[in-house]
């Protein structure tokens, strides 16, 4: 949900062009921010730059579904006062009406996690409060063009983010490994204890050192980040998942003992 204080949904609309026009080389923003004052100031900063103009703004993400069906939008842009919870449900609606519509994000006091996740989910780019108008520009001509761009403050969290989750992930147990690959086979937790043979509270226990070492928060996050990491391999000579060893040099199939 969106953490505002505005009870009625705004939904304002500058310059109208439908679907099937618009003006070449003219950039179409539109703005997803729930406090009014904000949602001005972002306006006046647009205004500022060349070839860019903002064709709506919103407070609700229902209003906003009206522009992006309504009128020729090139990029959306969702201010700081968005949660995370409501930027990734954006990122759905957007990728399931206008999957060519570029996603960018301002973050108030970003952390790792929040950037990892909104990465992982798609956007194009991310801009914390330190950003200058240039990046801003950049990261919105990059999104329209189906690039991305971050300014130098998240580069910096993203990489720093990246090299302790791999190096989180290089310390997961043999066991730990097993009960991953279990999990992208769609296993449930007493599928797992089954198949290991060991209780189901021990299954959870390694599930939560799991999402604390690969920063995850569920099983779904906890696959993907497996993949982005290359922890599972398919095994092209057998069907089953063939698990990488912390040294990274050697394989080793996952067996269903409890050791």
């Amino acid at each position: 949900m969106i953490r505002s204080n505005i009870s009625s949904a705004q939904f304002h609309e500058s310059v109208s062009y439908p679907l099937t026009e618009a003006p070449a080389n003219v950039i179409r923003i539109v703005i997803l921010e729930s406090h009014t004052l904000l949602r001005a100031s972002v306006r006046q900063m647009m205004d500022r730059l060349p070839a860019i103009e903002t064709v709506a703004d919103s407070n609700t993400p229902s209003t906003l579904l009206h522009a992006l069906r309504t009128r020729h939008v090139d990029v959306l842009l969702l201010g700081t006062s968005i949660s995370l919870q409501c930027c990734l449900e954006c990122i759905n609606m957007v990728q399931a009406c206008r999957p060519a519509i570029g996603i960018i994000a301002l973050l108030a006091n970003p952390s790792p996690e929040t950037v990892l996740t909104l990465v992982r989910h798609g956007l194009h780019g991310l801009l914390s409060e330190d950003a200058s108008e240039r990046d801003l520009e950049c990261a919105l001509r990059a999104a329209a063009a189906g690039n991305s761009f971050n300014c130098r403050r998240i580069r910096e969290l993203l990489a720093t983010s990246a090299s302790a989750v791999e190096s989180a992930a290089n310390n997961l147990t043999r066991q730990e490994l097993c009960v991953l690959r279990l999990l992208m086979q769609g296993e449930s937790n007493r599928g797992i204890a089954r198949k290991l043979t060991v209780r189901e509270k021990t299954v959870e226990a390694h599930l939560t050192h799991i999402y604390n070492k690969l920063k995850v928060n569920s099983r779904v996050e906890a696959i993907l980040r497996a993949q982005e990491l290359n922890l599972l391999e398919p095994d092209i000579a057998h069907p089953q998942l063939k698990i990488i060893g912390k040294s990274g040099d050697e394989e080793r199939a996952c067996g269903f003992s409890a050791s």
